[in-house]
């Protein structure tokens, strides 16, 4: 959360003691909350195979459904050449590596704006 924080973001709330129950946080881009709303952010580990990454994509969809978010932002660690196409309905997934690869181009809102329209663009 210290790299949302880091790129202007505001954390509105952040779980710490039970990790899987929901969301890791929500949080906004003042100036961008036309464009990407509220972001809810799931932080992932060991979730390498396509089966179990679009089972995390689910849950953060319907997490941000059943809550009327913006944008959910999966972070998760597969390895860059693992990396599958994200296809799922309000959800940009991205690996830490490529997400911290990005921010050095540009500002995170920036990165995931250009990652939602990806997505919408694929499927």
């Amino acid at each position: 959360m210290d790299v949302l924080r880091a790129c202007g973001a505001q954390l509105e709330h952040e779980h710490q003691a039970h990790p899987d129950s929901g969301v890791d946080a929500a949080a906004v881009f003042p100036g961008e909350e036309y464009r990407l709303g509220v972001l809810l952010v799931d932080v992932k580990s060991a979730i390498h195979g396509r089966a179990r990454r679009r089972l995390a994509e689910r849950q953060l969809q319907s997490y941000v459904m059943n809550t009327s978010g913006g944008l959910g932002l999966l972070i998760h660690d597969t390895p860059d050449d693992d990396e599958l196409n994200n296809t799922t309905p309000l959800i940009v997934s991205l690996s830490i590596n490529r997400l911290l690869a990005e921010l050095g181009e540009a500002p995170l809102s920036q990165v995931l704006v250009q990652a939602r329209n990806e997505a919408i663009h694929r499927m």
